[in-house]
């Protein structure tokens, strides 16, 4: 194992500590929304998703920091990551290209920056080889 890949541990445990402040959206949804998209949705359906989305962000915190730990694991921890993140870029880049000048900028840049070097450790990670099953005669 080369030095990338046994550095994928303390990377994703600085990642899902980076990713895990995402859950004060689920406690302070306008608050959080004024200071990643410098505006806020209003009403009660708002009020839910927003709340949603930082508790699912947060949770993909959780997750990375559980992969850290937990070898068998850290390819799902990392693969619904990448997922999670790569949404959030594209939607941005796509669809929210108006929030660039605020908050927003840094995380796709910070989110993109990890859902590559995520897609990068699932390449390079070792899998572990998978028992064979023979039939008894």
């Amino acid at each position: 194992m080369n030095l990338f890949t046994r550095s994928a541990k303390w990377v994703m445990l600085i990642c899902g500590l980076l990713t895990c402040p995402t859950f004060q959206a689920a406690f302070a949804p306008t608050e959080w929304q004024q200071s990643i998209f410098g505006e806020a949705l209003e009403g009660p359906l708002a009020n839910v998703l927003v709340r949603h989305f930082g508790v699912l962000a947060g949770t993909v915190g959780l997750a990375l920091i559980y992969g850290a730990f937990s070898e068998a694991n850290r390819r799902f921890a990392l693969a619904i990551a990448v997922v999670e993140k790569l949404a959030f870029v594209v939607l941005i880049l796509t669809i929210g290209r108006r929030f660039l000048p605020f908050q927003a900028a840094a995380g796709v840049i910070i989110d993109g920056t990890m859902a590559l070097l995520f897609i990068a450790y699932l390449i390079a990670l070792p899998r572990k080889a998978t028992p064979t099953v023979t039939a008894a005669t």
